[in-house]
């Protein structure tokens, strides 16, 4: 029973400093990358800026065409009003279900 006990404690030890050094490697690489990157954001951050702001521009006017073809939604704006109200509502609740 004990050689079986130490063999299980060696492999799970082997096991154990596996793990922990793969991980401090992923993390090594994934910090050099996110360094790499910033260096690359911050070298065109006009750029990145203006895409940003198309993408969000392009995603308004998206959902705005959206909602037009949508009868209803369209001819019945209060409708929407309510939605979004009810939408935001349950949001904020699993919201603070997540907090808790």
């Amino acid at each position: 029973m004990e050689k079986i006990t130490g063999e299980l404690e060696r492999h799970f030890s082997d096991v154990t400093r596996n793990t922990t050094k793969i991980v401090n490697d992923s993390s090594k690489l994934f910090e050099a990358e996110l360094k790499r990157n910033k260096r690359r954001l911050g070298r065109y951050r006009l750029l990145v800026g203006l895409l940003g702001t198309f993408g969000i521009v392009a995603v308004i006017n998206g959902f705005e065409m959206l909602i037009t073809n949508v009868a209803i939604l369209h001819t019945h704006p209060l409708f929407l009003f309510f939605i979004g109200l009810g939408i935001l509502f349950v949001t904020g609740s699993l919201y603070n279900r997540l907090l808790k």
